[in-house]
């Protein structure tokens, strides 16, 4: 036997190896496509689940999105909701900007001819004789122009000063609502005890009252003794410092130190009526509760003659009567539908018959230009 036989005999034989990409196919094509099948699939795969991964993310990123559109849905169903409950009986006497709607129905253009006009009527009654002098101010309370005639001339305030009374006690009320069902004696009249226009109810001597009670009778009957007892009472819950004269104070109201000070004008009168009907100065229950009380003032003269029964107005007026001469005022808020306005026309003469249907036709001839801009 030659070597080289006996060489193949002792060694088995191996299978070549098979490194070329081209001689593994098609030496081993199964394999090979077993290979490059797994590969596609895996391949595959990848994209499948890189779509998925996609889905689920837009998925996600829908569903937030419908979260917040749904909160934000929910929210402004519930201010919607809310502004609409203020536009309720709860509120209604107060600026509806801070409940409602804000749409204009009137002009706006400046009332230079009502001016005029009302400018011609003071010298007409003065050349009369019935008034002596008088003021006027107008404030359209929707944003709207404003007007003054002697805004600056000082009158004095008499029972326009029950106001700034009542507001102090439901300043106090905010803090200690308990307040209002404290129970007062009337214990008699001073000495000095007048009143020009009588009270259509007034306190009795030794009858015990309710200050919710007292304020309703200091305002709509405009009781003077009603408000003796309520200015007393100030006095005992603060000995040391003047509730009354700080409420003056933040109201931009000077003090009288007697009965017959001239110490208020129109312009600052009017003021209370628009913290009132803002509710810048008290919230908005007992702004509220300011005003219902306000509205409902039986006096049936001075503004409330100009107007038609049908529109409400929450007003105040206030008479001083002397030897020599008379005032009287009346200044408040008429809420002429969906734009209410300021007015506040202060007098002095010699006969309050005269002085209160003056007034009546100045509120007259105002509500009348009012009404001639609705839109």
């Amino acid at each position: 036997m030659l070597p080289a036989q006996q060489i193949l005999q002792s060694r088995p034989l191996k299978p070549p190896k098979l490194n070329h990409p081209l001689l593994t196919a098609a030496l081993l094509p199964s394999q090979f496509l077993r290979q490059q099948t797994k590969a596609r699939a895996e391949f595959r795969f990848d994209i499948v689940q890189g779509r998925i991964t996609k889905m689920r993310i837009q998925t996600l990123s829908l569903k937030i999105i419908a979260i917040f559109l749904l909160f934000g849905l929910g929210y402004w169903t519930q201010t919607v909701v809310h502004r609409h409950e203020d536009c309720g009986e709860s509120y209604m006497w107060l600026n509806e900007e801070l409940r409602c709607t804000d749409e204009q129905v009137l002009d706006k253009a400046e009332y230079s001819e009502l001016k005029l006009d009302l400018l011609e009527m003071i010298e007409r009654q003065r050349d009369g004789g019935y008034i002596t002098n008088a003021a006027v101010y107008f404030r359209d309370l929707s944003n709207g122009p404003t007007m003054g005639i002697n805004q600056y001339m000082d009158f004095v305030p008499a029972s326009l000063l029950k106001v700034p009374l009542m507001l102090t006690y439901l300043r106090l009320a905010e803090d200690d609502p308990a307040l209002l069902e404290r129970e007062l004696t009337f214990l008699g009249p001073p000495d000095d005890f007048t009143q020009g226009i009588p009270p259509g109810q007034a306190v009795e001597v030794g009858k015990i009252y309710e200050i919710r009670d007292l304020l309703r009778r200091l305002i709509v009957y405009s009781d003077n003794g009603a408000w003796d007892v309520l200015y007393n009472y100030l006095g005992e819950i603060s000995p040391d410092l003047s509730l009354l004269a700080e409420t003056y104070h933040e109201l931009g109201i000077i003090e009288p130190q007697s009965a017959f000070d001239e110490v208020i004008t129109v312009k600052s009168y009017a003021s209370i009526f628009r913290l009132l009907y803002n509710s810048s100065y008290l919230s908005k229950e007992h702004s509220s509760m300011a005003l219902d009380l306000l509205s409902q003032t039986v006096y049936t003269h001075g503004l409330r003659q100009g107007i038609p029964r049908t529109i409400p107005i929450a007003h105040k007026f206030g008479e001083r009567f002397t030897e020599d001469y008379n005032q009287l005022h009346d200044c408040g808020i008429v809420y002429y539908p969906g734009n209410a306005y300021l007015l506040c026309v202060m007098t002095r003469g010699s006969d309050f018959a005269k002085l209160a249907e003056f007034i009546g036709e100045v509120s007259a001839a105002v509500y009348e230009e009012v009404d001639s801009r609705r839109k």
